[in-house]
């Protein structure tokens, strides 16, 4: 890894200026957990960017204190926001945490009016029953201003890598979905009001 100053970020960010004006795009700022980082340097880094005229995307797993998000709110045009599971107890079991925070921080952002693009990766064995996305569904509609879905289907192309290092990969007993399920859960989004539901992104 490499440290860089704002300034020298924010330099980087400019030698593609003409891709963003052609494409309108702009900056996402990712992980690791950017919502864990130095806070300090994060506003610091969204408020030049903003001057700027760049528009400012964070992707986030949202567990982070409340203030962090606070504290980047006023300078982030797009939240990317992970949802992976609703069942607390499963979610532990996967991620290693309860997600109350996690949900806690996405309604703060939707009562402040955020534009929220709901990201859920789909895995096989995990996350993918009717139950576990249908309980996605009906907690999104009473709680979240949302202004797109998009459904991350699981791969596994890094077991090939683990295999080549020696290592064991812990997500052998993952499957993949495939794409008449990835269909049929779009579907169900689309049918509960989430038009703007989209496969990847």
């Amino acid at each position: 890894g490499k440290e860089y100053t704002i300034q020298e970020v924010v330099k980087e960010v400019d030698k593609d200026y003409m891709f963003y004006e052609e494409s309108f795009g702009g900056v996402t700022l990712s992980g690791g957990e950017v919502m864990v980082q130095d806070m300090e340097y994060i506003v610091a880094l969204l408020k030049k960017l903003k001057r700027k005229g760049y528009h400012v995307t964070i992707d986030t797993c949202g567990y982070a204190p409340q203030e962090n998000f606070e504290k980047v709110f006023p300078y982030v045009d797009t939240f990317l926001y992970d949802i992976k599971l609703m069942d607390d107890e499963k979610h532990k079991k996967y991620m290693g945490q309860s997600n109350e925070m996690i949900f806690t921080n996405m309604k703060y952002l939707s009562e402040q009016g955020a534009r929220i693009y709901i990201r859920i990766p789909v895995i096989g064995g995990v996350n993918d029953s009717d139950k576990d996305i249908e309980a996605i569904i009906e907690y999104l509609k009473g709680n979240i201003a949302v202004a797109q879905v998009n459904l991350l289907p699981y791969h596994d192309i890094a077991t090939s890598k683990y295999e080549r290092l020696g290592l064991e990969y812990r997500g052998a007993e993952f499957t993949v979905p495939d794409n008449e399920r990835m269909e049929e859960l779009k579907y169900k989004f689309i049918q509960n009001g989430f038009s703007n539901t989209k496969i990847g992104g």
